[in-house]
């Protein structure tokens, strides 16, 4: 045996060394994938609680008579916008497509803004909707939540 050589290379050992490499190798490129993948489903969650902090914000500002007609319709035309984008990103990215929130969003749209005592005190400097509409209100802001609450677990399964 020569004293230079510290070690003796057979067939096991070379298969042994590459399955330690390949295994190496699949974990960088598993971690990355998962870390980018993660990371977009995060970015479209984070998107989506900022939606439903803005929809708290509408509804308590709705209920305290903060706004008025002008005011909430612009604000809903925001959420729209918001809401379109994000869908479309999501549905190109992460091949989900949630029609039950933006049909929510629509429903309660369409009910705020074809409501009587919105448009008969659109030019008012603030909006004060009767017991029941607010009780209508209600009941839209707690399906709202619940799709936000579903898109955000669809994003997750993706």
């Amino acid at each position: 045996m020569d004293p230079y050589v510290f070690w003796k290379i057979t067939v096991a050992d070379i298969i042994q060394f590459s399955w330690l490499l390949a295994t190496i190798l699949i974990a960088f490129v598993v971690n990355k994938n998962f870390t980018k993948g993660r990371y977009i489903k995060e970015f479209f969650i984070n998107e989506l609680k900022y939606i439903r902090d803005d929809y708290k914000n509408l509804f308590s500002d709705i209920y305290s008579s903060k706004l008025n007609a002008v005011n909430i319709k612009d604000r809903l035309k925001i959420l729209s916008n918001r809401i379109n984008m994000l869908n479309t990103c999501v549905k190109h990215n992460l091949k989900v497509n949630n029609h039950d929130f933006i049909s929510s969003h629509s429903e309660f749209q369409m009910f705020i803004t074809g409501d009587d005592e919105f448009n008969t005190h659109y030019k008012d400097s603030q909006l004060n909707f009767s017991d029941t509409t607010k009780t209508k209100i209600m009941s839209y802001q707690k399906k709202i939540i619940e799709k936000i609450s579903q898109y955000i677990i669809d994003i997750n399964n993706a």
